[in-house]
């Protein structure tokens, strides 16, 4: 705000206009009088003597001798600050000076304030050129008086730093300046003391006054990882040991950093009194940290579950809306089998499927240039092995059938009907142990059904009877037996080769057939091995009529 003698008036401007008569200081009124041609300023009541030219003293502040055309009021400390000004009275003019002011509260009591009072301090710059401080004020608000400048540990930051005026600027402009604190040093050894205080040379503190965002800068030759520690009670510091910290660099979000690394990283820290980079494993060489604080919103990670983010704002449910909507990302899923994702594990993020045409994906399963729909009619009396659904041609790609549609003639035989995966050479049979052993990988579960068609060699192995996983030793070995959970079948000789299939379903057909198309449901998809053929058997001779099926389903990882 400025104050401006206009024809032997105190003319007072600020952000929100011109006030004549008064205006609110912090929880104070300061009023303008004139009395017999005399320029007054009163604060509680009391009142000072205002001239165009003249140094007065206000709550035993003292200003620097200078014209004081404008004044410029911090509203946080009810101390007035004066400041030269360019050219001469009358009319307003811009300020050279700039005050910064922060406030604090006493964690410590001293000489002048005790524990909980608010006190203040007001930093007056000269801002000509290379900004050059000319004094600091420090002032009790609890007690309303004047202090001596205190020890520093003996505070906590409550506000941001508040600067007024500023260089060239009219008096009346604010700005806004956020706590800045920095720190650096080097960590040459492994700090011994991780939850007390830091072994020497091997950690770099930092306090943080109320910031929110602390910046890491790491350089330097060293070996061993790095870790971030906060306190709130100033004694007992704890590790960060969720993946917390975000390479500025790289966007990776990290519980450590890690040995060796160079790189610009970022941690919230809102609420946290100090924190500190150390080392807690062994340590070679020298890292070179430079600390840095700030109140800046700038990228801020998080784990577990996230915050939603509305743009435009939120309403009530059920209620009328001009919000903007959410706009969400996501990857055009796959259309061709070559192009599935082959590398997600569990665990891993992946993007939300959305198609070329930018429509989010919400059907089951896969996107529709990777379904596929195959027909097969078969005489009942084939009871050889026939390819339903051809391989995908791309490894590590499954067939998954969702449902089939079936419906026959009447039929001679009533009997069962299989649908198989993809045919699986049997190597071996063990005598002792039961454990057969498959040339390629199996791909199979405890409590997997399996078939044997054909059998080389040995006896007590029957074919075309539905038998049981009860171990899986290994990619290509497993035991089996009649049972869900039964003893092991052992063959009394041992079995020089066999043809294997896993049972993915089967049903059982009447003689009066199915005359109208049946679906069947998969709620969990039929999975087969990838990039192989899905099969289709008959295994019992049903003497007469004809089978219909098909198969729905699609390709995926």
């Amino acid at each position: 705000m400025i104050f401006t003698i206009i024809s032997n008036y105190l003319q007072v401007t600020t952000n929100e206009g011109l006030i004549t008569n008064h205006f609110n200081v912090g929880s104070q009124m300061l009023d303008c009088y004139k009395i017999g041609g005399t320029i007054y300023l009163g604060i509680g009541g009391a009142k000072y003597n205002f001239l165009p030219t003249e140094v007065i003293t206000i709550n035993g502040v003292t200003p620097p001798s200078y014209n004081i055309d404008d004044i410029i009021a911090n509203l946080s400390t009810n101390i007035l600050s004066f400041f030269t000004v360019s050219g001469g009275g009358g009319g307003g003019s811009s300020a050279n000076k700039d005050s910064v002011v922060v406030t604090y509260r006493v964690i410590t009591a001293f000489t002048g304030a005790s524990i909980g009072d608010i006190i203040t301090s007001t930093q007056v710059y000269d801002v000509t050129s290379t900004p050059v401080l000319n004094s600091t004020i420090w002032f009790n608000q609890t007690t309303r008086l004047s202090i001596s400048a205190p020890v520093m540990t003996n505070l906590e930051s409550v506000t941001p730093n508040f600067t007024r005026g500023s260089g060239a600027v009219d008096g009346s402009t604010q700005r806004l300046t956020l706590n800045v604190e920095s720190a650096s040093g080097n960590i040459t050894t492994q700090n011994l003391v991780p939850n007390g205080a830091a072994t020497a040379g091997s950690a770099v503190e930092i306090a943080l006054l109320g910031s929110s965002i602390l910046s890491i800068q790491v350089t330097g030759t060293y070996t061993g990882a790095l870790s971030v520690q906060f306190t709130v009670d100033g004694s007992r510091w704890e590790t960060i040991t969720n993946p917390s910290i975000l390479n500025s660099l790289t966007n990776a979000v990290v519980t450590s950093i890690a040995s060796a690394t160079i790189g610009i990283f970022t941690v919230n820290c809102l609420g946290v009194v100090r924190a500190r980079v150390t080392g807690l494993a062994a340590m070679t060489g020298t890292a070179v940290i430079t600390l840095r604080t700030s109140n800046s919103q700038g990228a801020i990670s998080f784990s577990g579950t996230q915050p939603i983010i509305l743009r435009g704002g939120t309403d009530a449910a059920s209620a009328a809306t001009t919000v903007a909507p959410v706009y969400v990302g996501g990857r055009v899923n796959p259309t061709t089998a070559a192009t599935v994702d082959t590398t997600l594990v569990a665990g891993d993020a992946a993007q939300l499927p959305i198609t070329t045409n930018q429509q989010v994906v919400v059907k089951p399963f896969s996107t529709a240039e990777l379904d596929f729909t195959t027909n097969l009619s078969s005489v009942s009396t084939n009871v050889t092995v026939q390819p339903i659904v051809p391989a995908s041609g791309t490894a590590s790609i499954r067939n998954y059938i969702s449902s089939l549609v079936i419906n026959t003639d009447a039929i001679g035989a009533a009997g069962v009907i299989w649908l198989l995966d993809s045919a699986l050479t049997v190597s071996s049979i063990a005598i002792t142990t039961g454990l057969a052993t498959t040339s390629a990988s199996h791909d199979l579960k405890i409590g997997d059904s399996i078939v044997f068609t054909a059998l080389a060699g040995g006896t007590g192995v029957s074919v075309n009877t539905v038998y049981y996983v009860t171990a899986v030793g290994s990619a290509t070995t497993f035991n089996f037996s009649l049972t869900i959970g039964g003893a092991n079948v052992v063959p009394s000789v041992a079995y020089t080769g066999t043809t294997m299939y896993r049972l993915l379903y089967q049903t059982r057909l009447q003689t009066t057939g199915i005359p109208t198309p049946v679906t069947i449901n998969f709620p969990t998809p039929l999975r087969g091995i990838a990039n192989t053929v899905t099969n289709f058997l008959i295994p019992v001779s049903l003497t007469s009529g004809s089978i219909f099926i098909t198969a729905n389903g699609f390709r995926g990882f």
